[in-house]
């Protein structure tokens, strides 16, 4: 008898139910009623410092992405300890800490 068989069905068991109420809430959502209006980024004339927030995030995203995989790919994390974990990680997540001063017209 395989030991891990078990949990192969517990885990299949989850992804399933994930999977179920992901698609129940894709079901469930109402359409648009104006289709033109429903882009991924708002109206910059109407929320336009939402807007501007949003393009923000878009722009700094790649950056922290980025800087994570080099970090993978290069295996440092393996040199990390607790002080280099949180340098990096308070270091990447300042640029949005910081937005307002760094960017104020995304505010």
């Amino acid at each position: 008898m395989d030991v891990y068989g078990g949990v192969a069905t517990t885990m299949t068991a989850i992804l399933g139910t994930m999977v179920a109420l992901l698609a129940g809430l894709i079901a469930i959502q109402t359409p648009a009623v104006n289709k033109v209006a429903s882009t991924f980024l708002p109206d910059p004339k109407l929320q336009p410092s939402k807007y501007a927030y949003e393009r923000y995030c878009l722009s700094y995203t790649p950056v922290w992405i980025c800087a994570f995989a080099v970090i993978v790919a290069g295996q440092l994390y393996e040199e990390f300890t607790a002080w280099t974990y949180n340098i990096v990680c308070i270091g990447l997540s300042l640029p949005f800490l910081l937005q307002p001063i760094v960017m104020p017209s995304a505010c």
